[in-house]
């Protein structure tokens, strides 16, 4: 079911990443799994979408984290796919030229952009950051239903794309489309 806020936004999600997943993890040599993105998520990998509607991005989601990690429960399936996501986007043509300034941004100026990162790919919610400490921030996601766990596990792998070293994110929900994802890491050396 489709929330009513959806109305003021698209309610759909970018997947330029996915075909790079299925790179990055093989699974664009698996005939069943290609079959599967075909009949149940209408993905084509020889002309694959750039966008596919909200609740179809998320169910895709849920299949690929359940036929990557079939053993972890699925908020940690989901974490792990979301690092896997940033790693294919990396891979893609609009990954590469986004994220080639990840390394000389840094972690805070990453963090600080992480709302306008994600609106180019997720185009619906909001999403607002505030530095809470020194090395410390809350990135929130409102009006998002979707797998908050994806996304800190993609959070959290882009800011270690920094250089930033230790880093923990944490999920704080205060509603089932309201989380906040708390992000930390070590000092680093001048």
């Amino acid at each position: 079911m489709i929330p009513e806020y959806f109305s003021q936004r698209e309610n759909v999600i970018n997947i330029e990443g996915i075909w790079p997943i299925l790179e990055v993890t093989g699974l664009d040599k698996n005939p069943q799994v290609i079959e599967e993105l075909r009949r149940d998520f209408n993905y084509d990998v020889k002309r694959p979408p750039g966008a596919v509607p909200f609740e179809t991005g998320v169910a895709l989601q849920n299949y690929l984290a359940k036929y990557l990690y079939p053993d972890l429960p699925k908020a940690a399936a989901l974490w792990k796919l979301g690092r896997v996501t940033f790693e294919g986007y990396r891979r893609s043509l609009v990954g590469k030229v986004m994220l080639a300034a990840m390394p000389i941004w840094g972690p805070h100026r990453a963090i600080k952009n992480a709302p306008r990162i994600y609106d180019m790919t997720m185009r619906y919610g909001v999403r607002t950051v505030k530095q809470t400490g020194p090395n410390k921030y809350e990135l929130r996601h409102q009006n998002d239903p979707g797998n908050i766990e994806l996304l800190a596990g993609n959070l959290e792998a882009g800011i270690e794309a920094t250089g930033a070293k230790n880093v923990c994110v944490k999920i704080r929900t205060l509603a089932s489309d309201d989380h906040i994802l708390e992000v930390e890491w070590d000092e680093q050396p001048k």
